[in-house]
């Protein structure tokens, strides 16, 4: 794998994550420090980890010639 495409997947990756935490900051009425606790529970990392992959998805599905 070269380092672009490194550097792309884990810009996505961090993206996907910044998304999640943006609402739960918007979830939790701007307490950050909230927002950051529930960040690291499980069900925040399967969004994060959906949010990747439906990213990754459109991508694989736009290149494609199907």
């Amino acid at each position: 794998m070269s380092l672009y495409a490194l550097g792309v997947w884990c810009g996505r990756a961090f993206a996907s994550y910044l998304i999640v935490l943006i609402l739960l900051i918007l979830v939790n009425r701007f307490h950050v420090g909230k927002a950051l606790k529930k960040s690291g529970s499980w069900y925040s990392m399967v969004l994060v980890v959906c949010v990747f992959l439906l990213g990754v998805a459109s991508t694989v599905s736009k290149n494609s010639f199907l």
